[in-house]
This record gives structure tokens, C-alpha cells and sequence, in this order.
């Protein structure tokens, strides 16, 4: 089980640390929608970590690595809490005395 926890925290700092450098050209969807003339109406909710980063740390790289991990460890504990309650956890029997 440790080497399992080791190597999520592992695969978690080296996404994290990545993914400031993901780039900054718009995605399929958004090309299509700017090449139909499509505008983006203002959000209802702006959200805990709007535009991939954490305002409160004003600093652009700090802020979307900061981001990234609270992102990818908000996914990853959501994952281990929806698995462990859809998953039956075997129980041995109890010795009758």
C-alpha cells in the first residue's frame, strides 16, 4: 500500500509541476465556437479556482501549480471516497466461541 501512496504522490507533483506549460492556445472546441462568432456569456459562479489558478497568491506560476495540485488531489480524494463506497470490503468471519 505505501508504494502505491508513494507513487500517486509521485504521478501528483510531476503533473502539477507540468502543467503551467500546457499551452495557452484555445482547444478544439473553443477554436470552433470563436470561428463561429460564438461569445462567452459571463459566468454565473466564477468557482474555488477560476481560470486554473489561485488568485490569492498573485504570482501567475505559483498560482496555477498551486492549482494543479489542489485540483488533482480534490479528484484524486473524490475518486477514493466514491470507490470505497461503491466497492463491499471483504470481512472475514468471526470465530464463534
Amino acid at each position: 500500500m505505501k508504494i502505491y501512496i508513494a507513487a500517486i504522490v509521485l504521478l501528483t507533483l510531476f503533473l502539477a509541476a507540468l502543467i503551467p506549460f500546457a499551452s495557452n492556445n484555445p482547444d478544439g472546441l473553443q477554436k470552433v465556437a470563436a470561428s463561429l462568432g460564438v461569445g462567452e456569456s459571463a459566468p454565473v459562479w466564477h468557482g474555488l479556482m477560476a481560470g486554473y489558478s489561485v488568485n490569492a497568491l498573485g504570482d501567475g506560476y505559483l498560482s496555477t501549480l498551486t492549482s494543479g495540485i489542489l485540483g488533482t488531489v480534490s479528484v484524486l480524494m473524490a475518486s477514493i471516497i466514491v470507490g470505497n463506497a461503491l466497492t463491499k470490503r471483504r470481512q472475514t468471519p468471526t470465530e464463534k466461541e
